[in-house]
């Protein structure tokens, strides 16, 4: 009995040190599993750029639907916003062949301005193919440059855009004259 009840304590020691070791997670996991049905659900900036990453691994035709305004800080405590932006489709070789809802909702603060050289395409997407659908979504804000193809929304687009915004208050700046409000090319 005693050697039952000093193990039991033991264990229960073990797990009381190990609840206490802060838990860090290392990849934002989002709801819902990209398909047409059942769609990414994205409902902050880590989530956005989880997509992003996504998509540019190879899941060029997963959907997603914002949840809320985006406010693109990777911390919420944070005084700037974030300038790492690495856009959905990031290739023309890469795409974004799904559809993205941003059910009226704004993405704000989007910029790419720490990224070391000017990627060839920048927007919230760089590359929109043939099947992809981009719609009900305003961009504000957005500070972001490129090679060559810049717009708001996307970069460059094959595909389809509606019900789509940007404000006045953005910024966006090309090496080639490949650049628009809404799509650059």
């Amino acid at each position: 009995m005693k050697k039952t009840l000093s193990v039991i304590l033991s264990l229960v020691m073990v797990f009381s040190i190990i609840a206490m070791i802060p838990f860090t997670a290392t990849a934002t996991e989002l709801t819902g599993d990209g398909s047409a049905d059942n769609p990414y659900l994205i409902s902050d900036y880590a989530e956005l750029k989880a997509f992003a990453e996504k998509v540019n691994l190879g899941q060029y035709d997963a959907c997603a639907k914002l949840k809320n305004d985006i406010i693109c800080k990777n911390d919420p405590n944070d005084t700037e916003y974030a300038k790492d932006w690495v856009p959905i489709g990031e290739k023309s070789s890469k795409a974004y062949k799904g559809t993205f809802d941003g059910q009226g909702h704004s993405i704000i603060g989007l910029s790419n301005q720490d990224i070391s050289s000017a990627p060839d395409l920048a927007g919230l997407f760089g590359s929109v193919g043939s099947n992809g659908k981009i719609k009900n979504l305003s961009i504000k804000e957005a500070n972001l440059k490129a090679k060559s193809r810049v717009g708001a929304v996307a970069g460059e687009n094959s595909g389809t855009i509606s019900y789509c915004a940007n404000y006045s208050d953005m910024n966006v700046s090309s090496g080639a004259n490949e650049v628009g409000g809404i799509v650059g090319y």
